[in-house]
């Protein structure tokens, strides 16, 4: 199973999943991102909920809509194994480009 995870999803499914996976799993988090449009005025509090994980783990957390740049991230992030992708049906080619894991749980979902 991967030790190392990242999650493309909105504000709320991304924390979620997040802390489902740092809390109850023990997995660790790599750049998390989110793609919904959140106000600019909430962002510096959501990215404060992502250092509040178990045993003072946090995650760097990025609010982009550019698909590409996220590829691109995973592409050339080290998960030290094979990594655990959960996001929309677009990330299913960057997970099969890695070898991850992959879970689809954000629009779109072909």
């Amino acid at each position: 199973m991967s030790k190392r995870f990242v999650v493309v999803s909105d504000s709320q499914y991304t924390l979620a999943v997040t802390k489902f996976l740092v809390n109850d799993l023990g997995l660790f988090p790599s750049k998390q991102y989110i793609i919904d449009d959140a106000p600019l005025k909430y962002q510096d509090d959501i990215k404060r909920y992502f250092k509040e994980l178990n045993d003072g783990i946090e995650a760097e957390v990025e609010f982009t809509t550019d698909g590409y740049k996220i590829d691109e991230e995973i592409k050339s992030t080290d998960f030290y194994e094979y990594p655990l992708i959960i996001g929309s049906s677009w990330e299913k080619k960057i997970a099969n480009e890695t070898k991850a894991h992959y879970i689809a749980i954000s629009w779109p979902v072909f």
